[in-house]
């Protein structure tokens, strides 16, 4: 089962699975280990202000690159997925 994080501007962290939903208190100190830097395109889909539908973000995503190439990757090993920098979620199209 995996656990998705989503920072609020007032400091609490939203984990949450399918089944159920807790509030985590926060500082603004949070250890770096502790957020995930690299996100696939669904991930993104939990972003405020990102497309709901993994298309929609792959789609946003892919335009984002072809202004800032550094925020792609792609998975070294297995299937080709792949992982876009976390700072794109903030990042404009302007």
């Amino acid at each position: 089962m995996g656990f998705h994080i989503k920072a609020l501007t007032y400091g609490e962290i939203y984990m949450s699975s399918k089944r159920s939903v807790s509030a985590i208190p926060t500082h603004l100190e949070a250890s770096v280990e502790e957020v995930k830097d690299w996100l696939t395109a669904e991930e993104f889909t939990r972003i405020e202000g990102m497309p709901d539908i993994p298309h929609g973000a792959r789609m946003r995503l892919e335009k984002l690159v072809s202004l800032h190439p550094e925020i792609r990757r792609k998975r070294t090993a297995g299937k080709g997925v792949v992982y876009y920098y976390i700072s794109a979620a903030t990042m404009s199209l302007d």
